[in-house]
């Protein structure tokens, strides 16, 4: 790439991020906000792009309040929300919602459980009794949650047990995150799979899903007052309960190695991961920071370990890098597969030389104009699909955050200074924080990859 068109990409992506913070100053001035009798939060966000509505119910809970033995119990609760309830047979919810021409899913992370759909506008009455009814009244059959229990248990297998990085990554997390369940997998493990019963998912759901737990997100082509008398009328009537106390306070992270060894394997990789205690909640600017200073060292052929790794030393065939935020803090996370017979310690080394000159020296003000303005793109795309924003903000208010910190992110990604990225550099970076992980195959007993 030429300097004019690096300059000119630059301006562009400049431009962008000035659409990005103006962008969200007019989601703020629509956005309106509402709590039901019952306690359950109202979020409602007017789209009239299309005459399309998306609908995201989200539970405070998530894997990191699975009880201590029984891992796994909020994901399989999850499965088990399509079952019977007292009026509709096993799987009717599915077929209801394609005969209205929507779609629909539901996800499970360590913080969140979330239903969303995305449905023509004069479906979402409809919509909203389904899942009224299925919260209010589902059944838990013994012999459903063992036949579904099966379902998890295959989709680990599928997820997991079958990749050799995932399940690196999951040895590195019960690492790094020694004693805190986020060290435990969201699917849960194998063990605690296979003693799930329909009694654990029932006792899981009337602790924690009660109105006072949940925020609907709706987002479309909608006025805010029809979407809160529509709540009212198919959520209203549900017993407000109360607010379960999460069980996780911020983990203190811990370092160390762990090393896979698999026959699967053909290409050596050495994955680094590290967290940083910024609460979900927090508008400090430091996540922010931290995004800039990862997409820096490692996201995109511009980054410092890409050029270093892949095309100087040639050590690497990929690299790659990212935070991952959780309602207690970032996990942060450096990936690097080498090249056929480099040599692992060598790019071990590659990666600390390029993370002390971070933490000594910090980055440049072209380094942090360019990432600035690639996340901020990346965010403007990200908000121009609207069942993408829909369950960004459920999953960030279920998370304990607020709109005004949702969307006051563009000002604080353009506040992000470089004295900021060399300072969270220095905290989360530091030797002694992370864990290493190496994955090999298993017929190299040297710790070498040939």
């Amino acid at each position: 790439m030429t300097a004019i068109a690096r300059a000119l990409g630059s301006i562009i992506l400049v431009a962008m991020a000035a659409v990005t913070a103006s962008s969200a100053a007019h989601a703020a001035s629509r956005s309106s906000r509402f709590v039901l009798a019952n306690g359950m939060e109202l979020v409602v966000i007017p789209d009239g792009r299309a005459p399309v509505v998306t609908h995201a119910l989200a539970y405070r809970v998530g894997a990191s309040d699975d009880p201590a033995g029984i891992s796994g119990v909020a994901h399989f609760l999850e499965h088990l929300m399509y079952k019977a309830t007292a009026s509709r047979p096993s799987g009717s919810f599915s077929r209801a919602i394609s005969r209205l021409g929507g779609h629909e899913n539901a996800v499970t992370t360590h913080d969140t459980t979330i239903y969303h759909q995305r449905v023509p506008k004069e479906a979402l009455a409809s919509v909203m009794a389904l899942e009224a009814d299925r919260w209010g009244s589902i059944r838990f059959d013994a012999d459903e949650a063992l036949r579904e229990r099966a379902i998890v248990t295959e989709e680990r297998r599928q997820r997991i047990d079958l990749s050799p990085l995932n399940i690196l990554n999951e040895m590195i997390s019960k690492t790094l995150y020694e004693g805190h369940p986020y060290g435990r997998p969201v699917l849960g493990w194998p063990g605690d799979i296979a003693q799930l019963t329909a009694e654990h998912a029932k006792q899981f759901y009337q602790h924690h899903y009660t109105p006072a737990n949940t925020v609907l997100v709706v987002m479309g082509d909608i006025e805010p007052d029809a979407v809160r008398a529509l709540a009212e009328a198919a959520y209203g009537a549900i017993p407000s309960g109360a607010a379960a106390e999460r069980r996780a306070g911020a983990p203190d992270a811990h370092a160390g190695r762990v090393e896979l060894r698999d026959k699967r394997v053909t290409s050596p990789a050495v994955v680094r991961a590290m967290f940083a205690a910024i609460p979900s909640s927090s508008r400090s600017g430091d996540a922010e920071a931290l995004e800039i200073l990862l997409r820096v060292l490692a996201q995109g052929e511009t980054s410092r370990l890409h050029r270093r790794l892949v095309e100087t030393e040639r050590l690497a065939i990929v690299v790659e890098g990212g935070t991952s935020p959780t309602r207690l803090g970032l996990k942060l996370a450096l990936y690097a597969v080498a090249r056929p017979g480099a040599d692992l310690r060598a790019i071990e080394a590659a990666i600390d030389a390029e993370v002390e000159a971070v933490i000594d020296r910090g980055i440049t003000a072209d380094e942090l104009a360019n990432a600035r303005s690639i996340i901020a793109a990346a965010d403007l795309f990200e908000s121009d699909k609207q069942s993408k924003l829909a369950l960004r903000y459920a999953e960030r208010l279920a998370s304990g955050e607020t709109i005004d910190g949702i969307e006051g992110r563009p000002e604080r990604l353009q506040a992000v200074t470089e004295a900021d990225v060399r300072r969270v550099a220095r905290a989360a970076l530091a030797r002694g924080k992370a864990v290493t992980g190496r994955l090999l195959p298993a017929s190299d007993v040297s710790g070498e990859a040939r």
